[in-house]
């Protein structure tokens, strides 16, 4: 990813949950100043799957407001719903969360 980040671009950054020993994968919460680097970061997410092994367990998701959330929870379901006894054979996946959400529809292998 050939993103410029700098120091000042990062608000805040604190690891999420309890610590446990031997837990090294607890999330990490990121504040960024613009919307404009996070949504930089996110459309190039998919580069990070071809990097270096050592970030092959590395995901990234968007820190939703709990009623963000339940929007998502809902659409999810009523897409599987819709889509009646075939939904076992597709994954259902949100897109767009600041823009509009939509539900996309990915067949499995």
């Amino acid at each position: 990813m050939k993103i410029d980040i700098k120091r000042e671009d990062v608000v805040k950054m604190y690891r999420l949950g309890k610590y446990e020993a031997g837990d090294k994968r607890r999330p990490v919460l990121v504040s960024l100043r613009s919307e404009e680097l996070k949504e930089e970061i996110m459309k190039n997410l998919n580069k990070l799957k071809r990097a270096d092994a050592r970030f092959a367990s590395v995901t990234v998701g968007h820190d939703l407001t709990p009623r963000q959330r339940e929007r998502v929870k809902v659409m999810l379901a009523d897409a599987k719903k819709e889509h009646g006894d075939g939904a076992e054979n597709y994954r259902f996946m949100v897109v767009g969360q600041n823009t509009r959400p939509r539900v996309l529809k990915i067949k499995k292998n």
